[in-house]
This record gives C-alpha cells, sequence and structure tokens, in this order.
C-alpha cells in the first residue's frame, strides 16, 4: 500500500494494507501498523513517489532560490554553483529582451547597421545604414566621353551623386563628369591621352 493511498481524513483511514487499526482493534495490529506504515514511507522514497512524483525533493538550487526576497523589475541570476543574486531588470530593458534579432534591437535604441564592406580595392561598395558609397578604377580613352557604372554594380533607388577623383569642378580641367544617375556616371575627357582615376558615388 502507498501513502498516497491514505485518506486525508485521519477517520477513514481504518487499515493498512489490510491490517486493521479501527477503533478497538488489538495491541498487535497497531505494532503492526506501525510497521507497515514505515515500509510504506520508505517504499514511496524509494520508488520516486516522493522525489520524483508527488513531492519536490529537497534541492540546494531551489533553496538558495527561496531564499531570495524577490520584488518587481528584478531579475534573478547566478552567481555560482547553487548561489543566486537579484539585479535591476527596468521595462526599458525587456524592450530590447523581447526582440528576435540584431536588426529589431538596432529599431528599438535608434542605432545604425555596422558598416558593410563589398567587392574589393579597384571596385567596391560601403554601407552606411541607408547610405552606400562606391569607388571604381576606371580609365578614361583621349579626347572621349563614355558612361561607367558604380563600384561593386550598385544601383540607387531614390538619389546618387558621382564625382571622379582629378575633377575640382572647374570648366577648364580635363576631365570632368558631366552626368549621373541612379546606376552609372558619364565622364569626358579631353585629354590627349588615357586618364586613369577614380569613380567616386554616393547615394541611397
Amino acid at each position: 500500500m502507498a501513502v498516497t493511498d491514505y485518506s486525508s481524513m485521519p477517520g477513514a483511514n481504518t487499515a493498512i494494507s489490510g491490517i486493521n487499526i479501527a477503533e478497538n482493534c488489538s495491541p498487535a495490529n497497531i505494532n503492526n501498523a506501525i510497521r507497515q506504515l514505515m515500509a510504506d514511507i520508505a517504499g514511496g522514497l524509494d520508488d520516486g513517489t516522493f522525489t520524483g512524483g508527488s513531492f519536490q525533493p529537497l534541492d540546494a538550487t531551489l533553496t538558495a532560490l527561496a531564499g531570495l526576497v524577490v520584488s518587481a523589475n528584478k531579475l534573478v541570476y547566478a552567481t555560482g554553483a547553487d548561489s543566486f543574486a537579484l539585479t535591476d531588470l527596468s521595462a526599458f530593458a525587456r524592450t530590447i529582451l523581447d526582440d528576435a534579432d540584431a536588426s529589431t534591437v538596432r529599431d528599438t535604441i535608434g542605432a545604425m547597421a555596422a558598416p558593410v564592406v563589398n567587392g574589393s580595392g579597384s571596385s567596391g561598395s560601403l554601407a552606411l545604414g541607408p547610405i552606400t558609397l562606391t569607388w571604381k578604377d576606371v580609365s578614361i580613352p583621349a579626347n572621349s566621353s563614355a558612361s561607367y557604372g558604380y563600384g561593386n554594380g550598385t544601383v540607387y533607388s531614390s538619389w546618387g551623386k558621382a564625382w571622379f577623383s582629378g575633377d575640382d569642378g572647374s570648366s577648364d580641367v580635363s576631365t570632368a563628369i558631366t552626368a549621373w544617375g541612379l546606376s552609372s556616371a558619364t565622364i569626358y575627357s579631353h585629354s590627349s591621352g588615357v586618364v586613369a582615376g577614380v569613380l567616386f558615388s554616393i547615394g541611397v
């Protein structure tokens, strides 16, 4: 008979594993009933009735946790084996804890994503949040005008501006950008030889 089979109503417990313990039972029955009760308790400990079933066993971790005096806006953290403490957990901190990924955290705190570089030394791009900066090595034939795509094949969605290394913006410069768009720029060279330089662009 298991201890869990006993009634929580004392008067209803009139037998233990067939041993009569009702009023006016024999003294021998009381002796036997006590022995049986001890066996039932030991059996409950052995088969997990108490430790893994209906009751929680004594545990150092749970005891340590129970010793904490918790309050609102506090977080439990481990300080060692079976040792815990409390730290503040503000309402603002909780708005970050429920964010699913880094992008959402950045949105929550108003931060910009880390710069991302794509491409190589001769043609590449650098993303700074919504803005992208590009570079591309180009060679312009003498006395010609040609269109060149931006570095890393970048195509802007709303606006872009380009400039060419060596173009000082003056009207007499031998090499200058005459037009630019979302994906390319037109460079004109009045030089008698090939002009090498870097085409830069910035845009969104």
